[in-house]
């Protein structure tokens, strides 16, 4: 690492990469972007946060780990073996009997011979050599329930096609293509919501509790066998898998979501819980595909219209129930106009469908103009809300009074304007909202009436939290006030206000700032008798602090006498560990130390993982060091270190934003070598590297290789924001010219 490094800048001038804009004064300002600084994890993890914070829901739907978008690392939802095996036990002549009735079109026959070889005696003994396989009993059965299906009805005898898949899936002899079978027939002839309902019930279940329980089983250490909870989320990622592959018109996972828009006032537990799944997917079939997925199964055109309608609806729901998708929607426009009519479609369109706009929805409007500096829309979209009927929650208010406090350098009244506001319209002030009000005073250097409202708080009946004093910490030592720090520290521990770990470390950094390396040593070994266990951070803050504020670079055995030290204070010594330390010492610029820390961990016999090349090859790039990146990529052939999606997408990315096409082509190659593929979202950054360095022809390939490998649609339609991110910037390749050319090659029909 120390050679692949050296020479490169030794700091980043990070705000030179920001767009600084001042806007203009405005009647009202509102909502921040950012995170406040006492809204930490642990301060959630407390219990005190507002009642509209991200449910459940709203975490599934948002990727913190995001799922690859190339080959999964579980086989898709189609044709997976069933958890269970079925008891029957049948010979080939048993097997060939039936087969010979249904060749006959003999559909009474046929099942009558069903009835005899699926007596329960057949249901037990021991296997034979004649006995056949579910495998091949399930084929069987099949056209035995396609019969009942098709002609069934006109035999009154036989029994209905649902109740004969109920059968099999008792039997453990279901699998996906007799429900999309069935479903989809019953969906073309138009059978009632009602009628699906049951069966659409009863696939879920077979998903949930028989179909994907596979590989979802472990020994326990008794020899016994239990499930687990996650595998459970595993496979439904599979059915996730399955929509992405949905342009097979036999796609089952595209036949249950038509079900479901079919059955969507007919609520079952079943139907909720689907539907909390699709929330979670980010690409859901089409108006278009879905059209031509039924035209393919010769679908009523009422029925096409019907579903089409449900499907707009239904993603219009999904748009305003996860604010994620909401907040990416909004982030693609970049000027007020576009973004304003973007707003108006939406509320006509609420007010079309009957899905209202939520307070959440109003106020991620509100943010994206801000971020425009569009802050007369913002007040506008704010009194929308109010005029909505809708009363702001706590947390609206706090991020008012958070916005208000950024602006404190052009209108020192604005936060006080905001507060009077809060106490008039009738709302009682929590110690949330005291604690942004102090925090912001204080971060403007306000120290005296930062420290006032403190006392006023108080006064008022509430106490300070450990998140209100690591707030007013946050702040004085912003601004260099020390001792003040230390004197509010020490009140707040006589008032039997805890530290926690941020109280801990927002001190050590202001300690190692200050070059008080005793001082900071004597409050790590406080921070260790008080039970409280050093993270990551404060090993980055001390390691990070130690370089940069020494008079002398600090040797190595000092510096592995403190990383013992904060092990044997919480932080465990493993790969994981070291990466995350390195890559947060190269966010702070500090090159030296990342070196070093790099230099102990293989001291230690720990390699470096995929992660942590990956970590140093995104610097390297960041710097413009090719040959650190060579060099890097050396070591990672040399020391035969597999290569992750991550390091490939990397390194990809990383050459296409250089320019450099033929070592983007030796990655690419390498990867199809190791059947490998590229994520969607990586290629649509390699066109944006390549559009930068004016290499055309080279993102013509790019696109060949999407199409090739059947990623995109080559009618430009787009399932989910990915795919409509790709063709965006396509579009806006070479004014366009790019994707003309394409056109013209026959390659693509936008």
């Amino acid at each position: 690492m120390a050679s692949a490094l050296q020479g490169t800048t030794s700091s980043i001038c990070r705000s030179c990469l920001r767009l600084l804009r001042t806007p203009p004064q405005s009647r009202l300002v509102l909502i921040p972007n950012q995170r406040l600084f006492h809204m930490s994890p642990s301060w959630r993890a407390s219990g005190e946060a507002y009642p509209n914070t991200p449910s459940a829901l709203d975490v599934a739907a948002t990727p913190s780990e995001k799922l690859p978008e190339g080959p999964p690392h579980i086989r898709p939802l189609f044709n997976l073996p069933s958890a269970s095996r079925s008891f029957l036990r049948l010979s080939r002549q048993d097997l060939a009997r039936l087969e010979q009735h249904l060749e006959d079109r003999d559909l009474p026959g046929g099942y009558a011979a069903w009835l005899e070889i699926s007596h329960p005696k057949y249901r037990s003994g021991e296997p034979t050599s004649e006995q056949v396989t579910d495998e091949a009993i399930k084929p069987v059965v099949e056209l035995l329930l396609e019969g009942l299906i098709e002609e069934g009805p006109q035999h009154r005898e036989l029994p209905p096609a649902a109740e004969f898949l109920e059968s099999l899936r008792s039997m453990a002899l279901a699998n996906d293509s007799q429900y999309r079978l069935l479903l989809t027939s019953m969906l073309r002839q138009g059978k009632s919501p009602e009628l699906v309902a049951p069966v659409l019930d009863s696939a879920i279940q077979y998903y949930k509790e028989d179909h994907f329980k596979t590989g979802a089983r472990r020994q326990t250490v008794e020899g016994e066998e239990e499930t687990s909870d996650i595998d459970r989320d595993m496979l439904w990622s599979s059915l996730r898998w399955g929509f992405r592959l949905s342009n097979s018109p036999s796609a089952i996972a595209s036949t249950i979501y038509l079900a479901f828009l079919h059955t969507i006032e007919v609520t079952t537990q079943h139907h909720k819980d689907l539907e909390r799944t699709l929330f979670s997917f980010s690409q859901l079939p089409n108006a278009v595909f879905l059209g031509k997925y039924m035209a393919h199964h010769y679908f009523e055109e009422e029925m096409q219209t019907r579903l089409v309608k449900l499907a707009e609806k239904f993603e219009f729901k999904k748009l305003l129930t996860v604010p994620l998708l909401l907040h990416r929607a909004t982030a693609q426009y970049k000027d007020g106009g576009g973004l304003k009519d973007y707003y108006d479609s939406l509320r006509t369109q609420a007010e079309d469908t009957g899905i209202p706009f939520s307070e959440e929805n109003f106020m991620v409007f509100v943010m994206a103009f801000m971020n425009l500096t569009e802050r007369e829309v913002a007040i506008e979209i704010w009194n929308d809300m109010a005029r909505s009927g809708i009363f702001p929650k706590p947390r609206s208010w706090n991020m008012l009074l958070t916005e208000a406090g950024k602006l404190q350098d052009r209108d020192r009244a604005c936060l006080q304007a905001v507060w009077k506001t809060i106490i008039a319209s009738g709302v009682v002030p929590d110690v949330i909202l005291w604690t942004t009000r102090i925090h912001a005073l204080l971060m403007a250097n306000r120290t005296k009436e930062g420290m006032k409202v403190l006392k006023d708080m108080q006064n008022s009946g509430l106490k300070p939290t450990t998140a209100t004093i690591n707030a007013v910490l946050d702040g004085l030592l912003k601004n260099g006030h020390m001792v003040e720090a230390k004197k509010s520290l020490l009140v707040a521990t006589g008032m039997g206000i805890k530290s926690d770990l941020t109280t801990y470390n927002t001190m050590l950094r202001a300690l190692l700032r200050s070059k008080k390396f005793n001082e900071a040593i004597s409050l790590l070994q406080e921070m260790q008798a008080a039970g409280i266990d050093a993270d990551i951070v404060t090993a980055t803050t001390v390691l990070d602090g130690l370089y940069k504020n020494s008079p002398t670079k600090p040797d190595l055995t000092r510096v592995r006498n403190l990383l013992e030290y904060m092990e044997a204070a919480g932080v465990p010594a493993n790969e994981v560990t070291f990466t995350t330390i390195i890559e947060g010492l190269l966010e702070a610029s500090n090159e030296q130390a990342a070196q070093d820390i790099w230099k102990i961990m293989e001291s230690k016999g720990l390699k470096p993982t995929p992660a942590t090349y990956t970590t140093v090859i995104r610097y390297a790039f960041s710097k413009g060091d090719l040959l650190g990146v060579e060099k890097l990529r050396q070591q990672v052939e040399d020391n035969r270190v597999p290569k992750d999606q991550k390091l490939w997408t990397r390194l990809a990315v990383g050459y296409a934003q250089m320019g450099e096409v033929e070592r983007l082509r030796s990655v690419m190659a390498a990867m199809e070598e190791e059947n490998r593929v590229l994520p969607l979202s990586a290629y649509t950054l390699i066109m944006r590297g390549l559009e930068r360095g004016k290499l055309y022809s080279d993102v013509k390939e790019i696109v060949k290789d999407v199409l090739e490998k059947d990623m995109i649609s080559s009618d430009g339609s787009a399932r989910g924001s990915t795919e409509r991110m790709f063709w965006q910037t396509l579009e806006r390749v070479a004014e366009g010219a790019v994707l003309m050319d394409l056109k013209a090659q026959g390659l693509i029909t936008v």
